[in-house]
């Protein structure tokens, strides 16, 4: 028994295209209310080819997809990569260190000695 043409399922390249838009719609629609993805006010985004120095380089898109994918491009300090407002962003504050009750050794101290 062999199988007409007529009977084999073929995919409609139509529903795949759409399936294809709505899942760009839907990462676009995700970076536009992500904070990792969002410009902050003072950017001015521009293609890798139009970084300058002094100019701010935190990534806006999604590498993959080129036509679409920025830096920040606002001001910053000369040899600083982030503007202020993504350099919040990008560095986490120090802990304060501990400072030890008076008299006591430490216990780098006491291997060093050991």
């Amino acid at each position: 028994m062999t199988k007409t043409n007529e009977s084999i399922e073929r995919p409609n390249f139509e529903n795949v295209l759409i399936e294809r838009q709505d899942a760009a719609s839907r990462f676009i629609g995700a970076q536009a209310t992500s904070a990792k993805w969002m410009t902050l006010p003072g950017s001015r985004p521009v293609r890798l080819a139009e970084l300058r120095n002094s100019m701010c380089r935190w990534p806006i898109g999604d590498p993959q997809h080129y036509d679409a994918f920025r830096f920040c491009g606002a001001t910053c300090e000369l040899g600083d990569s982030y503007c202020d407002g993504h350099k919040q962003m990008a560095f986490a504050p120090s802990k304060p260190q501990r400072k030890l009750p008076v008299g006591t050794i430490s216990p780098a101290l006491l291997q060093a000695k050991g």
